[in-house]
């Protein structure tokens, strides 16, 4: 791949590293989530194995129970800035 200077073009360069590395971190996650809780612990770092319980609100409970338009009074909407990357096509 040719390196070049441009931010737009470092910026491409190091989230295709970042999504290669999420899926190395995924396969080591599921590798240690395999194993005996026994056989967790490297040389240098251990693993540990915890249950998290999360309460989340069931939209369409509420909106059956509220109505629509008290769900569409009650949304808040946010803005946000954001940055897309796309390859440039190539000249002809």
């Amino acid at each position: 791949m040719e390196k070049s200077n441009h931010p737009a073009d470092q910026l491409a360069e190091i989230k295709t590293q970042i999504r290669n590395l999420k899926l190395i971190e995924l396969d080591l996650k599921n590798q240690l989530l395999k194993m005996p809780s026994n056989d967790l612990s490297g040389c240098l770092f251990e693993a540990r194995v915890q249950i998290r319980t999360q309460k989340r609100l069931n939209k369409d409970l509420l909106r059956e129970k509220v109505g629509q338009q008290v769900m569409d009074d009650c949304i808040k909407v946010i803005s946000s800035q954001m940055l897309l990357l796309s390859r440039k096509k190539e000249a002809h």
